[in-house]
């Protein structure tokens, strides 16, 4: 993931983020400086410079009558980032007062872009359930072949069995000399048959994502009903392709 996207997960605006990796690369800065190095206009760098020394994110200092400032170092900003998430768990029961019992929770999540495809492979990792899966390997290795890889060997490690329904390709039939190392059956339609979207089903949950490269996106769909539908299409598909 880009340190920009991590960023802005933790709580960084865009313009935050550019002063923040600015003052990284060059070490320590006036505010002119920050200003012709990231081309923000001198008034927003000054107020979102005096949020970043609130959060810590920032230091400030003075040499010669002139105030500089500096990033403070990524370890030392994941300490604060840890004391933050501690300080949250300590006062957790105080929010949960908070909670309206009665509330409707969500059964559908939506995810965009291509960290899509790794949030959904982290959902369907902390269910532990079996999987049924309907994806072409070709292209959600080319999407996203890294999470993609990390997902296999976590699965592997929690000994997670998957059934997996793919497209008869070259790289496909390389995966599938892994089937038993990596707790798959791999079942193929021809390759004439190709697969845009890569489809999940764990428990009494679908999960489905787009593999097109200009519009990734994911649906992660909590319904017993749904699940169970999709449950049965696949093992109807599974059945005529032995």
């Amino acid at each position: 993931m880009k340190p920009q996207n991590i960023l802005k997960n933790i709580g960084f605006s865009t313009k935050e983020i550019q002063i923040y990796l600015s003052l990284l690369s060059i070490g320590e800065s006036n505010l002119q400086g920050i200003v012709n190095h990231t081309g923000i206009p001198r008034t927003t760098v000054y107020a979102l410079i005096k949020r970043l020394i609130r959060e810590g994110a920032v230091d400030i200092y003075k040499k010669k009558a002139t105030t500089y400032y500096t990033a403070t170092p990524p370890s030392r900003l994941l300490d604060i980032i840890e004391d933050n998430v501690e300080s949250f768990k300590q006062n957790l029961p105080v929010f949960n007062l908070f909670l309206n019992k009665n509330r409707w929770e969500s059964n559908v999540k939506f995810f965009n872009g291509k960290e899509s495809v790794q949030f959904v492979f982290v959902e369907i990792l902390k269910d532990k359930f079996p999987l049924c899966a309907i994806t072409s390997i070709d292209e959600i290795e080319r999407l996203s072949e890294d999470p993609f890889r990390h997902f296999i060997r976590r699965r592997v490690k929690q000994k997670l069995p998957v059934r997996l329904i793919t497209n008869e390709t070259p790289e496909a039939k390389k995966l599938k000399e892994k089937d038993e190392a990596e707790f798959r059956t791999t079942r193929f339609v021809p390759a004439k048959y190709n697969f845009y979207t890569a489809n999940y089903i764990f428990g009494d949950k679908v999960a489905i994502f787009s593999l097109k490269e200009d519009s990734v996106m994911a649906l992660l769909i909590k319904d017993k009903l749904i699940a169970q539908t999709q449950k049965m299409l696949f093992e109807s598909l599974w059945e005529r392709i032995k």
